[in-house]
């Protein structure tokens, strides 16, 4: 509950004061975010909720540190997460947890039960240019032990339902996504 609060009073300050996504959080500032207590003792299911909106602001520093590209966040009405200003890339962005011997060997799902309300197909290709992952394996908490996996919408769409990404990205697709910084500059 308390988390809940927080979290809506972070997104309505954001709201009021523009925020932009380039002055995005630094690694020791969402390290020491999720340092609480409240937050270490957080199930699987919890942390990754709790961590949807730090994973966006978190790709955003490495897209811009890393590929020296700008970018802003969507508003709520957009299908995308971020949009990176100078290729206008829309980025839908996925927080998950895996628990394979390597982040990229497990299959990761896509869907969520307030997309499901919305979407009866899931999540649909056009909506997107790429989703990002931001893996945590194992359980590693700590933001400098997450990896990326970049992939085009294209990749990740599912042959059985047209139109639609695959509700559980296969392992395989995964694997074309570890080299995020070339994947993301391909797109």
């Amino acid at each position: 509950m308390l988390l809940s609060i927080y979290l809506i009073w972070i997104y309505t300050l954001e709201l009021i004061s523009g925020y932009n996504m380039n002055d995005c959080l630094t690694l020791d500032e969402i390290s020491n975010w999720i340092d609480g207590d409240y937050l270490r003792q957080l199930g699987p299911r919890e942390f990754g909720k709790a961590m949807a909106h730090p994973a966006e602001r978190y790709v955003s520093k490495r897209i811009r540190e890393d590929l020296d590209i700008a970018c802003n966040r969507a508003d709520d009405s957009k299908p995308y997460d971020i949009i990176a200003q100078a290729r206008a890339n829309r980025i839908q962005v996925k927080f998950r947890q895996v628990n394979g011997v390597t982040p990229f060997s497990r299959q990761v799902y896509t869907h969520n039960w307030r997309q499901r309300l919305h979407l009866a197909g899931g999540y649909r290709i056009q909506d997107f240019d790429m989703i990002v992952l931001v893996l945590c394996h194992k359980g590693k908490k700590e933001p400098k032990d997450w990896l990326l996996c970049c992939l085009p919408s294209a990749l990740v769409e599912d042959p059985n339902a047209k139109g639609f990404v695959y509700q559980d990205i296969p392992p395989h697709i995964l694997q074309q996504g570890k080299d995020w910084q070339s994947q993301f500059l391909a797109v």
